[in-house]
């Protein structure tokens, strides 16, 4: 929508000026602006961009021309990486839209660009602030497949702004939005959507809500491997999908297992969905003869809440793999996930070192248990 308003600015603008009853103020920076943009020049393009646009406002042109330099400028700004200078332009133009044509699609989607380029200026709290402005349109539009993709960017916005400011538990209930905004829009796996599953997933974890962490982990391991995400995130994203689902009963992972294949999502190894393994790594690997007694706990105590953290007033969440020898003693420890402070892992695995397990016997055979997870939550109560 945005590319086809700076385009069409473009082919009016190329018309003489005198017919288009502009200033020189106006018209003098904004050819300027029109070659280099011809020459393929965006650097050289900024600065008349941003000089058309305020002597548009210093004149007070007509509020589309306007706005529509306005977008021009801040398309430049943000690829030149110039990102609070796009926001606040984005912010103008839509500022002018909602003047002029009120609550509108197009008016969400600038204010929810605004929001982007806030969010990558490092400015959570006004990224909120521009987004909540797109969502109070989105939630009076029809619901049509066009808005439903804007809403999904828009919570989008809202979840990472969230999850930056380390308010874990308010980051989930935009990552559940932006998911279920694409049901009108169909399946996505890019790493923006593999993100919104995994931190629905944390929100699920925090809540001790196992069927939904299963789900969403599940999912975001799928998106994260459809993505071509790196092998920490998969491992992170797996190891917590496998953990979600060892904490359902049988009718629990029947109807887990019932959700996946709803959502169209497959492991992307998966070929024909009616035979997709959907516990791909679930289990011991050993030989179906073999006598198998898993390794069990019988000292864990939960890990010290850090000091700082609490005095911060923050709350968090740890992911901890680990194995367990013959003795049953763990070894091999680590805090694969650690938020928002990497403190509440280094507590959770102090604490895992202090554990003891009954060891895995395989035949009798005292044996090493790999790939345990576990998870720490870590809340402050009044």
């Amino acid at each position: 929508m945005k590319l086809v308003a700076a385009a069409c600015l473009a082919l009016a603008l190329a018309a003489p000026v005198a017919a288009q009853g502009l200033p020189a103020s106006v018209s003098e920076p904004y050819r300027a602006y029109q070659t280099a943009m011809e020459a393929g020049d965006d650097a050289a393009a900024l600065d008349p961009a941003y000089r058309a646009w305020q002597a548009a406002e210093a004149a007070g042109v007509d509020a589309e021309t306007t706005g529509l330099l306005a977008d021009n400028y801040a398309a430049l700004a943000s690829a030149a990486g110039q990102h609070e200078q796009a926001a606040a332009a984005f912010a103008r133009s839509a500022e002018i839209l909602a003047d002029t044509e009120g609550g509108t699609l197009l008016t969400a989607q600038t204010w929810r660009l605004s929001a982007e380029q806030y969010f990558r200026g490092d400015d959570e709290n006004l990224a909120r602030r521009m987004a909540d402005r797109a969502l109070a349109i989105l939630q009076r539009l029809p619901a049509t497949r066009e808005a439903a993709a804007e809403r999904y960017r828009t919570e989008t916005v809202l979840a990472y702004a969230e999850y930056e400011r380390g308010r874990i538990r308010q980051t989930a209930p935009h990552a559940r939005n932006a998911l279920d905004a694409l049901g009108l829009v169909g399946p996505i796996s890019n790493m923006d959507t593999a993100n919104m599953a995994f931190f629905a997933g944390i929100g699920a974890a925090i809540d001790y809500e196992s069927p939904d962490s299963a789900f969403y982990f599940t999912l975001a391991s799928y998106m994260y491997a459809a993505a071509g995400a790196d092998v920490d995130t998969r491992r992170v994203a797996e190891a917590w999908a496998r953990y979600g689902r060892s904490e359902l009963d049988e009718d629990e992972r029947i109807t887990l297992f019932r959700r996946l294949r709803e959502t169209e999502y497959r492991p992307p190894e998966c070929e024909n969905p009616d035979d997709c393994d959907l516990t791909v790594g679930e289990g011991l690997n050993f030989p179906p003869e073999a006598e198998v007694v898993d390794a069990s706990p019988i000292s864990r105590r939960e890990p010290r809440y850090p000091l700082d953290m609490a005095q911060r007033g923050l709350q968090g969440v740890a992911l901890v793999m680990f194995s367990v020898d013959e003795d049953g003693r763990p070894f091999d420890i680590e805090a694969i996930y650690s938020v928002p402070h990497p403190d509440f892992g280094e507590v959770s695995v102090e604490a895992v070192e202090r554990w003891r397990y009954t060891p895995l016997l395989v035949d009798g055979e005292p044996t090493p248990r790999e790939g345990i997870v576990t998870q720490f939550i870590f809340q402050l109560h009044d």
